[in-house]
């Protein structure tokens, strides 16, 4: 391997002054070489695997530990987590993939009207497919008006709408993890399947929230319901007058 050696001290990526392994700057390895192909392979396969990456803390603290956890993130421990938004997003990605895969609907739909066979089909496989997406990206829609009705519930914990917010984006992109593994019983026993998701998220909201606002067990157990309760209005408000009428579904 032909070394690159970083002039005057200096990081070959940024120009900073060198002092140490990596880059005090941008972090980079002061020892960068040449590119052969075992760096290519070796790239390659720490971006598609778990490998040096903060995926796996990420999935284990939000499942022994959701409140404290996120806590932790909004008091600066950023880099050992994955960010809020793109765990919110992956997901959910995740989450419809499988929908889809395993050609699930998460809910049951029927359609009625007066047109003919076909376009009484087709109207039911346009809502098909809104189940199968159109419900996951309303909830992150919703997630900041849910933050707000949030920060009205837990005024006095001291933390603020963003914090809030972060919470929430976490909760929902594990939530969905949660529900991809609970998808192939929606196969065998819908009911069941919707059911057993209800009391996860209700139980797993109001455990996270106890951890990251504190309070009487009671008390926040009341205020997640509550939450959840609006969530899911919201939720259901954006797929009906939005989601719904984009995909050509309802109306005249």
């Amino acid at each position: 391997m032909v070394q690159t050696e970083a002039k005057g001290g200096a990081c070959l990526n940024c120009g900073a002054s060198l002092a140490g392994k990596h880059c005090v700057a941008c972090g980079q390895r002061a020892d960068t070489g040449r590119i052969v192909l075992r760096n290519v392979l070796a790239e390659l396969i720490a971006n598609f695997t778990l490998l040096e990456s903060p995926l796996p803390n990420t999935l284990r603290e939000l499942t022994l530990a959701p409140g404290a956890a996120v806590a932790r993130y909004v008091a600066g421990a950023r880099a050992r987590y994955t960010a809020p938004l793109k765990y919110a997003l992956g997901g959910l990605a995740l989450y419809v993939l499988a929908l889809r895969w395993l050609d699930f609907a998460p809910l049951k739909i029927t359609v009625t009207g007066s047109g003919s066979e076909a376009e009484t089909a087709a109207a039911l496989a346009r809502a098909v497919e809104a189940a199968r997406g159109g419900f996951e990206l309303a909830t992150l829609a919703a997630l900041p008006l849910v933050a707000l009705l949030q920060l009205a519930l837990f005024r006095r914990s001291g933390r603020n709408y963003a914090e809030g917010l972060v919470l929430q984006l976490y909760l929902t992109g594990h939530l969905h993890l949660a529900g991809l593994l609970l998808t192939p019983i929606g196969l065998l026993n819908q009911r069941f399947f919707l059911g057993t998701r209800a009391l996860l998220g209700l139980a797993y909201v109001a455990w996270a929230s106890l951890g990251f606002f504190g309070g009487p067990p009671v008390r926040t157990l009341l205020k997640a319901m509550a939450l959840l309760f609006v969530q899911w209005v919201l939720v259901m408000l954006v797929t009906v007058f939005v989601v719904f009428p984009l995909l050509g579904i309802g109306g005249g």
